[in-house]
């Protein structure tokens, strides 16, 4: 008899936005330093507490919105620049729920200098394309950019957790999850993080404010690594709301009252 390996915990990510705090115009960093500042433009950025977790709504125009959450200055992030160049390996992870976005890719989550491809150190991006979403995970490498993702990757309106994880030490390739479960990956020949500068994060929009969220964003987390296909669905089961809203069962016994077969007695 062997017993399977138990699941060692998750690392500490390098970042985290879980928007706990749920007042005023700042979104806090569990982790370090990198806050972010609401700026609802011709929208409106509302903090949001519902079964889902707690998070912020974007609600704006899905073609000319421009309402963002952003750093003050780009050299706020270089923590998370300084930490990502030394590993050159990087997991994101975003928990949201999109109900629309802009038609050339809305930008869940994105650390970039420009809204040109090669200007994007990464860029979490939600396409609407019939009823859903297609995904692109732009990734750029000293030796080229990823620029793709997975089609029909979630629904309008359901909760979804998406990530990416990569490494150049191995093999290059950039695997992306939905809700836990591996659906699309790439091998193309890349390889470190060397080219990436100080660039801004941001959460709903991208730097010109030309690629608007429609939805809200519940949870976000970078780490300085790739985390395993098995970490990574322990962490959605863990955001995800239950299917069903019966408490979890500890233990379960089924009690069946039945009369007693009668029996001849001294015959």
């Amino acid at each position: 008899l062997q017993w399977a390996a138990a699941l060692p915990p998750t690392p500490a990510a390098v970042l985290h936005y879980d928007f706990a705090n749920q007042s005023g115009t700042t979104v806090n960093d569990r982790i370090g330093s990198i806050n972010l500042q609401m700026q609802p433009g011709n929208g409106a950025i509302n903090w949001v507490t519902s079964a889902n977790g707690t998070g912020v709504e974007f609600v704006q125009s899905a073609s000319n919105g421009t309402a963002v959450i952003r750093t003050a200055s780009p050299s706020d992030a270089d923590s998370l620049l300084n930490a990502l160049q030394a590993s050159n390996a990087i997991t994101v992870q975003v928990y949201f729920e999109q109900s629309g976005g802009h038609s050339s890719g809305a930008r869940l989550f994105s650390y970039s200098t420009n809204t040109n491809v090669n200007d994007r150190n990464f860029s979490v991006i939600g396409d609407p394309a019939g009823g859903g979403f297609d995904n692109w995970m732009r990734l750029r490498t000293s030796s080229g950019t990823f620029d793709d993702g997975p089609d029909d990757a979630w629904e309008a309106g359901e909760p979804t957790v998406v990530a990416f994880t990569y490494d150049e030490a191995a093999g290059n390739e950039l695997t992306v999850y939905v809700n836990g479960e591996s659906v699309y990956s790439n091998t193309s020949s890349k390889s470190d993080f060397a080219d990436w500068v100080s660039g801004g994060t941001r959460l709903g929009n991208e730097l010109k404010l030309e690629r608007p969220v429609v939805g809200t964003i519940y949870d976000v987390k970078v780490w300085d690594q790739a985390l395993s296909g098995a970490m990574l669905a322990r962490n959605a089961a863990q955001l995800l709301p239950s299917e069903d809203d019966e408490p979890n069962e500890i233990a379960a016994y089924e009690f069946v009252e039945s009369a007693p077969t009668p029996t001849l007695v001294g015959h």
